[in-house]
């Protein structure tokens, strides 16, 4: 039996209507399955399952429906699978290529799959995890943007005419000064599938981040042209580096994301770790 948890809100109704199709092939297959959605009580969905002996997880939604099943399930012997269907699909571009329905059905029906284990992000003070990135600053507001405008390019190019400013941030002992924006990755794409963190590896037991300094606001849009191919790293006006603990300060409260997830965040220290090979994920050939 495999259980599949939709969300019908993701992709302004795209995630229901690929849930529909992928439903109709897994009772043709006749493979047992057991259907939720996102407004029911995760927690008790993923008891249940664990109770009935389910271990294979098909997720329909962007990220932040990642965020909200995978969270629940970490160390567990639960495996994920993620069919994209929301505005935001980095987690399970970076993780499975062009999904053929067909073959993922059979491969679960017939037991012909494997498993890779992935890292994932925490922040201790905010109690919040990631699975795909992090940010702060311009990141953040470019996804409070998408909220609105639900486009990314808009987003972007709003977030940087617009919401230009500049914060003092501390990074481990690499730098402190001025900042536009700060991002933490664990796999290399983010923000509808820009090259931020081109060195990522998802099981290495490091994060990546991203340090856009004092950028001058006549060059913003130049910089951003540069990210979109993975060459920003080369900047003298971008530091990038990767560690297994991250620990930033700011000076200000800013809007930030997690896995496109906005939220505000306070002045203050925080805390970020790397939660080496803790979520399972599902694979087939």
């Amino acid at each position: 039996m495999v259980g599949l948890i939709a969300n019908p809100k993701a992709g302004n109704g795209k995630a229901v209507e690929i849930l529909s199709k992928f439903e109709k092939l897994l009772l043709k297959n006749k493979l047992e399955h057991v259907l939720v959605f996102t407004k029911e009580n995760l927690d008790k969905v993923i008891n249940e399952f664990e109770e009935n002996n389910v271990k294979h997880i098909i997720i329909f939604g962007g990220d932040g429906t990642v965020n909200s099943v995978a969270r629940r399930v970490l160390y567990k012997d639960i495996g994920i699978v993620v069919i994209p269907g929301g505005s935001g699909n980095d987690f399970s571009k970076s993780n499975w290529k062009d999904i053929e329905f067909q073959k993922l059905i059979f491969s679960l029906k017939e037991n012909k799959i494997y498993y890779e284990f992935v890292d994932v992000g925490y922040i201790e003070e905010l109690d919040i995890y990631f699975f795909n990135s992090f940010g702060i600053g311009i990141a953040g507001d470019v996804a409070k943007n998408v909220k609105f405008f639900k486009n990314y390019k808009i987003s972007t190019i709003k977030s940087l005419a617009f919401d230009y400013k500049t914060f003092q941030i501390k990074v481990n002992e690499i730098y402190s000064g001025k900042a536009i924006s700060f991002h933490i990755g664990i796999n290399k794409i983010e923000g509808h599938g820009i090259k931020m963190f081109p060195n990522a590896k998802n099981n290495d037991n490091l994060l990546d981040f991203v340090i856009f300094k004092d950028v001058p606001y006549i060059q913003t849009f130049i910089k951003i042209l540069k990210v979109l191919k993975g060459k920003h790293i080369y900047d003298k006006y971008v530091i990038y580096s990767q560690s297994d603990e991250i620990y930033f300060e700011i000076d200000k409260q800013l809007y930030g994301h997690y896995d496109g997830e906005v939220l505000k965040i306070n002045e203050g220290n925080y805390r970020v770790f790397c939660l080496s090979k803790s979520l399972k994920i599902i694979k087939w050939n």
